[in-house]
């Protein structure tokens, strides 16, 4: 388990108060993040015996008591990007960890509220990989994080330092080049940690019987409409069952992935441009921890496992019937196909859970 960092940081910098901050009541897709950052703090003081409060709570006005009568130094998590620190304090001897690139989605406004901290290290941006550092990026400040040279860490602070007229289009995706930033950029994770991740490697050696559909719990919005279309006319051509929901039950939504034939990991264009730039869902991650095959249809998060058992066709009825011939191939060749499962279970068990984004974070964010 590689939290050595952020025992190490946590430690020295006498942490007495770990706070997620927002979404605790939203219904917001983003709520799931913060609720597996919150958990894996948990477990992180909970694993290290630390004697560090730990608390998840709402953006709005009944936080401004809280922050006042709160004691001790801090480590803050907050969504900046999806408009959650409106009634979040700068407090003194306290590190943020934000997720945001360089503006709030909802307002549409340039966030210039951490600056300050970004230079000298005590905010952190946690950015959602998308490819590696462009051109827009001077790369003598950029360095990969992992030896596969996917994630990396920017900080950077201009010679000379303006908000002006940073919202104007010219500007706008590339105000990383006129403000400081101190930020990792990183996929999301599995919600699951190493324990529960063996749990689960020890239930596929033993055996699951598989229901024969494919299975799809999530969002349908603008970013996929298309490819959902797509899946479901793939899926009524060759008569096979299938399924979308919004599982709300955590224990029943990870059984109904691992039992699936397919549970596929499918992304729209927008998340997908090319090889060099593209979008890693948490639901890879989430769906090959919980025990089943891994299924895309993004050449990215391909390659990113190209080493490992996955299932890859850009085209969604190639994927399908590529899907279901494995499958066939599997069943006739179980000992071969459980230990390749196990291998890619144990890659993200020791790869991609958030108990690694958060060492990562802290290492490369605050040392």
């Amino acid at each position: 388990m590689n939290i050595q960092h952020v025992d190490k940081f946590l430690r020295e910098k006498n942490i007495e108060n770990i706070i997620v901050h927002g979404l605790l009541t939203s219904v917001h897709t983003h709520r799931y993040i913060h609720e597996a950052i919150n958990s894996a703090f948990k477990y992180i003081v909970e694993t290290l015996k630390l004697k560090i409060n730990v608390e998840w709570i709402d953006d709005d006005e009944s936080v401004c008591d809280f922050y006042k009568n709160i004691n001790g130094k801090c480590l803050i998590f907050t969504s900046p990007h999806y408009n959650t620190d409106q009634f979040l304090p700068i407090l003194n001897d306290t590190y943020y960890i934000l997720h945001y690139r360089t503006h709030n989605k909802i307002t549409d406004t340039l966030v210039t509220k951490y600056n300050d901290l970004l230079k000298i290290k005590k905010a952190v941006k946690y950015v959602e990989y998308r490819g590696g550092p462009n051109a827009h990026y001077n790369k003598m400040f950029a360095q990969y994080i992992d030896h596969r040279r996917l994630f990396w860490s920017y900080y950077y602070i201009p010679d000379i330092y303006s908000d002006y007229d940073l919202d104007i289009d010219a500007k706008k995706n590339y105000t990383y080049l006129y403000q400081p930033t101190n930020e990792v950029h990183m996929a999301w994770g599995t919600n699951l940690f190493p324990e529960e991740i063996n749990k689960n490697i020890e239930l596929i050696k033993n055996g699951i019987v598989l229901n024969n559909c494919s299975y799809f719990c999530g969002t349908i919005w603008h970013t996929n409409e298309k490819e959902v279309l797509e899946w479901k006319k793939a899926c009524i051509s060759m008569k096979f069952n299938l399924s979308f929901d919004k599982e709300t039950d955590e224990i029943q939504h990870q059984k109904k992935i691992r039992e699936a034939l397919v549970a596929p990991a499918f992304q729209g264009a927008s998340q997908k441009q090319c090889k060099d730039w593209y979008y890693i869902p948490c639901r890879i991650f989430k769906n090959i921890s919980y025990g089943a095959l891994g299924v895309t249809n993004n050449i990215g998060v391909y390659n990113m496992f190209k080493n490992y058992l996955i299932i890859y066709d850009d085209n969604l009825d190639n994927l399908l019937e590529k899907t279901l011939e494995y499958r066939q191939y599997a069943e006739d060749n179980q000992e071969e196909y459980i230990d390749k499962l196990v291998e890619v279970m144990e890659f993200v068990r020791d790869n991609h859970t958030y108990l690694n984004r958060i060492d990562d974070l802290i290492k490369y964010g605050f040392d």
